[in-house]
């Protein structure tokens, strides 16, 4: 992985890494991202990002991929996005559940128009 990494021509572009299961810890996770210059990619729903400097988030559904995000659901995802506006990268919310598009669309109208580029 970090043969890779260092030796990918990354064109400007900010790449990141979601790894999978309970075997990798905060701290190699953090480790591998840092050397690799990586985002950690995470289902905010499910733990905190380990290390980067842009947020990348994945939201795969609360209870699957068959799940609608509640009102609830996108208010608590709003404050966790607040809470990390200080930070200097950008900030990317990728809903990748069955309702997707709809959800995205319930998220967006409750930004500021101005910080939200929804994906064609």
């Amino acid at each position: 992985m970090s043969r890779f990494f260092h030796g990918v021509d990354r064109d400007d572009r900010i790449l990141g890494w979601e790894p999978r299961g309970d075997e990798w810890k905060p701290e190699l996770i953090a480790d591998l991202c840092a050397d690799c210059n990586l985002v950690h990619i995470v289902d905010p729903f499910q733990s905190d990002p380990a290390y980067g400097h842009a947020i990348y988030w994945r939201l795969h559904g609360r209870k699957g991929y068959r799940y609608r995000y509640t009102d609830e659901d996108l208010a608590a995802l709003e404050t966790k996005l607040r809470a990390r506006a200080h930070l200097p990268g950008p900030k990317y919310v990728l809903f990748n559940n069955v309702y997707s598009r709809d959800d995205a669309l319930r998220f967006i109208q409750r930004q500021d128009p101005s910080s939200c580029v929804p994906a064609e």
